[in-house]
């Protein structure tokens, strides 16, 4: 059997949904009005909803997360949460870059002082500085995602 204590919002899930409707519904400009329309409930469903009378099943928590721009465990948690797979994708395409930056500096230092440079070399040099550049981008890419956001 789950404990659904232990779980992030636990007991308490339905305030934090309902404070974060409210939060997000304010910070977007939008009435209530507006809101039931774009996720296709009546606006005495969201008025529920905001004070904590009624929870959101699946598919609305789908079409508000949908309406405010967010996942769905962003909208549920907060927009700090980050997923562990995202986490652990972050980390090795660190780790990917590091070492293949590693690989570049040493075959650059062997080549030049036991002099095996060849000119033709470039292209084979040039794949993991663009994957460090493309990495560097994209990860400049979210955090001006995030904070567009706000």
């Amino acid at each position: 059997m789950l404990d659904y204590k232990n779980i992030k919002g636990g007991k308490n899930m339905s305030n934090n949904i309902n404070a974060r409707i409210i939060a997000l519904r304010k910070e977007k400009n939008m009435s209530q009005e507006v809101l039931s329309e774009k996720t296709g409930v009546s606006k005495q469903t969201i008025s529920e909803w905001e004070r904590g009378e009624t929870t959101p099943d699946i598919t609305s928590i789908i079409a508000l997360a949908d309406t405010f721009g967010l996942s769905i465990d962003e909208f549920i948690y907060g927009e700090e949460f980050q997923s562990n797979a995202s986490i652990n994708k972050k980390r090795k395409n660190a780790i990917g870059t590091i070492a293949s930056l590693i690989c570049t500096i040493t075959y650059l230092y062997i080549s030049f002082i036991y002099g095996l440079w060849h000119p033709g070399w470039l292209v084979f040099l040039l794949i993991p500085i663009v994957y460090a550049l493309l990495d560097y981008f994209e990860a400049n890419k979210d955090l001006s995602e995030k904070l567009n956001r706000k």
